[in-house]
């Protein structure tokens, strides 16, 4: 017999995976079980299992930041820029949940998001220094299609607009 509290943590888990994998696809999913995971997230326990996972998360950032610095190669940069999309994303996920949901955002989160989404930016000026001027474009277009639903446009997003200026005036002219 499945009790109440294992019934709605595997309701729950469902749920976030859902939700993650909507977000990953471009929509968001408004609906009860998106209200659910906002709700989960919001309880102590909900927001305390975010919050290990993105401080996991974080160190990955940088541990993947200090072995670019060492050597420079667009290998580890690749790698870098996986572990800066996870970071961004885990964070949005959290965001657009609260946002869905109408319940207010945790202190400090749009904060956090705008210095992730500037070291993303960081990220595509690094692969336009090493000559890759393709993969910075990409992630400067990413940053402005995927990550343009906060409140107000971060400077990241307005690098990121800067950036893609810049490879149309070239191709124009």
């Amino acid at each position: 017999m499945i009790t109440v509290q294992l019934y709605r943590h595997i309701f729950v888990v469902i749920s976030i995976m859902c939700a993650n994998v909507a977000l990953s696809t471009g929509g968001c999913v408004h609906g009860p079980s998106t209200d659910l995971v906002a709700e989960t997230l919001r309880t102590p326990e909900g927001l305390a299992n975010w919050q290990r996972k993105d401080d996991a998360i974080k160190g990955s950032v940088q541990v993947k930041q200090n072995q670019y610095q060492q050597d420079m190669s667009i290998e580890l940069l690749k790698g870098y820029e996986t572990a800066v999309r996870e970071y961004l994303d885990h964070g949005f996920d959290l965001y657009r949940s609260y946002r869905s949901a109408n319940l207010p955002l945790p202190a400090g989160l749009i904060p956090s998001l705008e210095q992730r989404t500037n070291v993303l930016m960081d990220v595509a000026e690094e692969y336009i220094k090493q000559g890759s001027l393709a993969m910075g474009e990409g992630i400067a277009a990413d940053v402005v299609h995927n990550y343009a639903d906060l409140p107000a446009m971060a400077p990241a997003q307005r690098r990121a607009e800067a950036v893609l200026m810049r490879y149309r005036y070239r191709q124009d002219y």
